[in-house]
């Protein structure tokens, strides 16, 4: 997790990886870049004032969430408009290169299996004709 400034200054970072300094800059560095971050926080639903971006960090896919620390009515936190800006709160999800294997491996099947069933229904077609 890091917490960031709308800048992208990163204000504290928690992880446990061996990098986590660097990778929380490019973190932050992210989520400050993503579109109408500040207007997260004025959202009109809870559920509205997240926002995802992925980044890459060496070898690493980084899949982050971004969310605004705000007030929790909903009310106070659309009307709040502070003039340094908000914080935010960026929760990640590290992938490595055996992480995309596992995740690619289940596709893999049913993308062959598709194609083979579409293979086979256009060489009936094809018999057919």
């Amino acid at each position: 997790m890091v917490m960031f400034r709308q800048s992208g200054a990163v204000r504290y970072g928690w992880g446990n990886e061996t990098d986590a300094g660097a990778m929380a800059t490019v973190i932050a560095r992210a989520g400050a870049d993503l579109p109408n971050l500040r207007r997260l926080a004025r959202s009109p639903t809870p559920a509205d004032t997240v926002a995802h971006t992925y980044a890459r960090f060496g070898d690493r896919l980084l899949v982050i969430a971004v969310v605004p620390i705000t007030r929790e009515d909903n009310a106070a936190r659309i009307a709040h408009n502070p003039l340094r800006g908000y914080d935010y709160l960026a929760v990640v999800k590290v992938i490595d290169a055996a992480g995309f294997v596992q995740l690619a491996a289940p596709c893999r099947s049913k993308t062959f299996i598709s194609w083979r069933r579409m293979w086979r229904a256009r060489a009936k077609q094809s018999l057919c004709l």
